[in-house]
């Protein structure tokens, strides 16, 4: 059950970083992020972050 969780929480940052591409992609390049392994970390810190702050937004509407 937490595995399938853990899944949906993960498809739902890649989702949500491919629909804000351009704003993603100038905050890795704003942190210095050059090689994969940055990249990674970046994407990793927007699901971390960005996706609750989204789930939130949505809940107050």
């Amino acid at each position: 059950m937490i595995s399938l969780l853990v899944g949906l929480y993960l498809l739902g940052g890649i989702l949500f970083v491919l629909l804000r591409k351009e704003e993603f992609e100038q905050s890795c390049l704003m942190s210095g992020a050059e090689s994969d392994q940055d990249w990674l970390i970046c994407y990793l810190i927007a699901i971390a972050v960005w996706l609750p702050a989204l789930i939130e937004e949505r809940a107050m509407r």
